[in-house]
């Protein structure tokens, strides 16, 4: 099955390990289950850097294999790159700036991790809706599904 990696950074060339960046080798092992490595938003310059950093990830595993996950509200000790939803057409901006076409872009922005929840509800349930298929309005609190996290 697909890993997900929601909330992930990918060490720079040279950076010392055993902190808290993923290997670009952790990186491609992620990727090379079908998997989605999500971009954190803790990462310094902004937007910029941030965008920076996705591209990096893009070089690293494929473009079918990074999406976004901002923790907007920062880390403590990180402040959020991104801080508000609104900020998403800015990335979108930059990344079409950069030269990714509008389907690579809405890869990055949902549709890998889409695709991944796909694979993984198809797996449970084949016959089931997918959570891409689904529109907000369906999904009722009351009618999910509710977890033991004993």
């Amino acid at each position: 099955q697909p890993l997900l990696a929601t909330h992930s950074v990918a060490r720079r060339p040279g950076d010392p390990g055993g902190g808290i960046g993923m290997s670009a080798e952790h990186v491609r092992l992620v990727a090379a289950t079908g998997g989605v490595i999500g971009t954190f938003g803790g990462v310094a310059g902004g937007v910029a850097g941030f965008v920076e950093h996705v591209m990096r990830l893009v070089d690293i595993a494929g473009i079918d294999h990074v999406g976004i996950g901002t923790d907007m509200d920062g880390t403590g000790s990180l402040p959020a790159a991104i801080d508000s939803y609104e900020r998403l057409p800015e990335v979108c901006a930059r990344l079409l700036a950069a030269g990714y076409s509008r389907s690579d872009v809405a890869k990055i922005i949902g549709g890998n991790v889409a695709r991944v929840l796909d694979t993984v509800a198809n797996a449970m349930e084949p016959n089931a809706m997918k959570p891409s298929e689904m529109k907000p309005s369906e999904m009722k609190p009351n009618e999910m599904k509710q977890v033991d996290a004993a």
